[in-house]
């Protein structure tokens, strides 16, 4: 039994979500993709603005459909077009949502991360090998505990995307401050500052 399998039972989960009978694969005919647990739609492109418009609007309480779409708008335009820096995206939604600067701040961070490792997600998904990887968890010292305890973990044994997911969803749960039913837009916490490494080999 590996590093992986031994958390997960004494989580006591076996790490295998369930699945509809008659649900469709997660994109195309990808079985890679497949068999990951990742939100078709955020495949599509680097940002797709209806499916990320529907995250942010259905996560965040005080967030209405039209703000929404107007942070999801900043937001493609700062990472698919480099033409905001990060301080010009933040004070563009705040005066094109009204919302207060922590909040703003709060929502950037962690539609931002999410949007990066989904992209991840994507490219090793798409590449011809599809790597393990260790969860590298932000600064020093890490983003959270969720973050902190899975760096360590898939630093002594890197894993799967899915298992990599798994993992996270099931920590989350265990914290507060996790969002577990975030784990389809790779977002165990608010403001998560980790990345993805690949283990090549």
């Amino acid at each position: 039994m590996g590093l992986f399998e031994k958390v997960l039972n004494a989580l006591g989960g076996d790490g295998r979500e369930e699945t509809k009978s008659n649900s469709e694969p997660a994109h195309g005919e990808n079985s890679i993709e497949s068999s990951m647990l990742l939100d078709p739609e955020l495949l599509e492109d680097t940002v797709n603005s209806e499916c990320r418009t529907t995250i942010i609007a259905e996560h965040y309480d005080d967030v209405d459909d039209d703000q929404a779409a107007a942070i999801t708008a900043v937001l493609k335009e700062y990472i698919e077009t480099y033409n905001l820096q990060k301080h010009e995206a933040k004070k563009e939604i705040r005066e094109r949502t009204e919302l207060g600067y922590d909040r703003v701040e709060e929502i950037f961070w962690t539609e931002r991360a999410s949007i990066q490792i989904c992209d991840s997600v994507r490219s090793y998904a798409d590449s011809d090998t599809v790597p393990t990887v260790t969860w590298l968890g932000g600064r020093e010292p890490p983003c959270s505990p969720i973050c902190e305890e899975v760096y360590e973990i898939t630093e002594e044994e890197p894993l799967s995307l899915d298992e990599l997911q798994s993992l996270l969803r099931e920590k989350a749960r265990e914290y507060e401050d996790g969002t577990p039913e975030r784990m389809d837009h790779w977002s165990p916490h608010p403001k998560c500052a980790a990345a993805l490494q690949p283990v090549i080999g």
